[in-house]
């Protein structure tokens, strides 16, 4: 457990709080350089999915309404409640891209824009390691991270695809204003891809560690395995 990460800590955070003024967070002795940008980098991806899950909504407003409490801040927090360290994010039972999978299922008559970003989410917080925060002994999987940016590939891609069997699409996301193109979900999910592939980048140290690429045209797009 997290807690048991500081123990080593304790008698050299009691050498440099006798010897500095002033506040010191002890969490900050378990950290190094990636630790911090890994934190960083995994908060900005969860502040945009809920953005996301926020925009998905507005255009989505009849699967908002399948919701016990339909407001868009009761679903950002089940999220944000359904995270826990070292504990993978379940959403009915499922995870990660089995919750993609049934969020475009023609099938599934719940609510899509919850189980998509809740399966996005998921997704992320099992590529980090179901991590919250970063410390040390803390490592990445680079090849996770790379594997979720591609899912948010397919995911963008089949948002703007996905059909139900009268051809009106799943799930609402870019769409024509007059005669211009409407392409802020794509920007969004742009840069929670960017955010992924670097970290990727990053836990391969350099590259010294293999991220094994994946060759798919869009016509054949599946969600990896995390």
């Amino acid at each position: 457990m997290k807690n048991n990460r500081f123990k080593w800590f304790v008698l050299l955070f009691t050498i440099i709080l006798a010897g500095c003024g002033g506040s010191f967070d002890v969490k900050q002795l378990g950290k190094g350089d990636i630790d911090f940008v890994a934190d960083s980098h995994r908060k900005e991806s969860e502040r945009l999915l809920y953005e996301l899950m926020e925009k998905l909504y507005k255009r989505n407003p009849n699967e908002l309404a399948k919701q016990a409490s339909p407001t868009v801040e009761a679903q950002v927090e089940r999220l944000k409640a359904a995270i826990k360290e070292d504990s993978p994010l379940y959403i009915d039972g499922l995870e990660g891209v089995a919750l993609l999978q049934q969020a475009f299922s023609p099938d599934f008559t719940g609510d899509r824009v919850f189980t998509l970003v809740g399966g996005l989410l998921s997704m992320v917080h099992k590529s980090y390691g179901y991590h919250v925060e970063f410390f040390i002994f803390d490592k990445l999987d680079q090849q996770k991270l790379y594997n979720s940016a591609r899912n948010l590939e397919v995911s963008s891609w089949r948002l703007r695809t996905e059909k139900d069997i009268h051809g009106e699409r799943l799930i609402l996301s870019t769409e024509l204003i007059g005669e211009t193109t409407n392409l802020s979900f794509e920007r969004l999910i742009s840069k929670l891809i960017s955010i992924q592939d670097m970290m990727a980048i990053i836990a391969s140290d350099g590259g010294r560690r293999t991220i094994n690429g994946v060759a798919q045209g869009v016509a054949k797009a599946v969600f990896l395995p995390i």
